[in-house]
């Protein structure tokens, strides 16, 4: 990067730096349930970095970029990165995921599988087998079956049902909700996109 624009090298560990001060409050949500958002509001209203934080969430990461870097090629190099979370750099609210790549890819690193990507589905694969799991390829879901509020298996196309031992566990779009899931209660299905 260096070699490209010193001063944007600079930039980059500034920024790097500053990611990393988040840390701290980032990683415990990661592994739990999140606040609810006036409570994470109030509280990062509470010190410079979290307003400062309040503000990266609120802005796309192409402004971001655009506000620390000045190279296109360094610019592209950060979009890249972000881009792989599925996330386009100049949506509003993924400004904070700009700085948390950066900040995570620089002090934990990004891991790779030996032998390629696909090592690490295979690795999964073996996992769940190992402790009694089982993967089931081609098996298209008629809807997710639901006792008490909660989904507790699956229902395939074939009129085969799968029970959950622990959880049900997957995703998809919010339009294809009632597709799968019946008896919805209606402020669920009327929740913003993204919200559900």
């Amino acid at each position: 990067m260096a070699k490209i624009s010193p001063q944007d090298a600079e930039a980059y560990r500034k920024f790097v730096q500053l990611g990393q001060t988040m840390l701290p409050m980032i990683m415990p949500g990661m592994y739990k349930p999140q606040l609810p958002l006036w409570a994470l509001m109030a509280m990062l209203d509470c010190s410079e970095e979290g307003r400062l934080m309040m503000d990266f969430m609120q802005r796309s990461s192409l402004d971001i970029i655009n506000t620390w870097f000045t190279h296109d090629k360094v610019k592209m190099h950060i979009a890249r990165a972000v881009s792989e979370n599925l996330q386009l750099p100049y949506e509003l609210g993924t400004g904070m995921g700009t700085v948390m790549f950066t900040a995570l890819m620089n002090t934990y690193g990004v891991s790779q599988p030996w032998g390629g990507s696909g090592k690490l589905s295979e690795s999964m694969v073996k996992a769940i087998e190992a402790t009694g799991g089982e993967i089931r390829y081609n098996s298209e879901i008629k809807r997710i079956l639901v006792s008490g509020g909660k989904a507790v298996g699956v229902e395939l196309m074939d009129g085969e049902k799968i029970m959950a031992k622990d959880a049900v566990i997957g995703s998809m779009h919010p339009h294809k909700i009632r597709q799968f899931v019946e008896d919805l209660q209606e402020p669920v299905l009327k929740r913003p996109l993204g919200r559900i």
